[in-house]
């Protein structure tokens, strides 16, 4: 048999061998060369140093509906936050003819405190404040019956 009957086995390639498909170690001088090219060609300078969240945040400043739609979020958590500084006195629900018979109820209510306080100091009977009690209260009824008979009948408020 001859050496051509038998192939001898290649030594394995080098990693700093010029033809080697390895990667080439860091501590050789060529691999040094590459490895400084390669960090410098596909980022710049400023680019490196910057951190990820500062690249994340730099990505989403780009898109402009992205940071209308977060100011919008923080303006809303804002509002949540502070309504309870923001909201009123008002009731949530009153019922009644129109929108200013809120202010008329308000008014009859306050009245009717201080009628009955100057009673109780004259001590005078509360004849004016019975009347006055009777009246708010077929007010209210009126309010109710029409209010019920329009939800009732699926139509709007007249």
């Amino acid at each position: 048999m001859t050496s051509a009957d038998h192939p001898q086995p290649q030594a394995a390639p080098t990693p700093d061998g010029p033809g080697s498909s390895m990667p080439t170690s860091v501590n050789s001088p060529s691999g040094k060369k590459l490895a400084a090219k390669a960090g410098t060609e596909d980022k710049p300078a400023a680019q490196l140093a910057q951190t990820q969240a500062a690249q994340i945040w730099r990505e989403f400043r780009k898109r402009k509906l992205a940071v209308f739609a977060a100011l919008l979020m923080v303006l809303e958590i804002l509002i949540a936050v502070f309504a309870p500084f923001i909201a009123n006195d008002r009731p949530l629900a009153f019922r009644g003819f129109n929108r200013f018979e809120f202010q008329a109820l308000i008014r009859a209510a306050d009245s009717l405190v201080i009628l009955a306080k100057s009673n109780q100091s004259e001590g005078k009977p509360n004849k004016d404040l019975r009347k006055l009690l009777r009246s708010a209260d077929e007010n209210l009824a009126a309010a109710h019956r029409e209010i019920d008979g329009a939800t009732e009948s699926g139509g709007a408020f007249q």
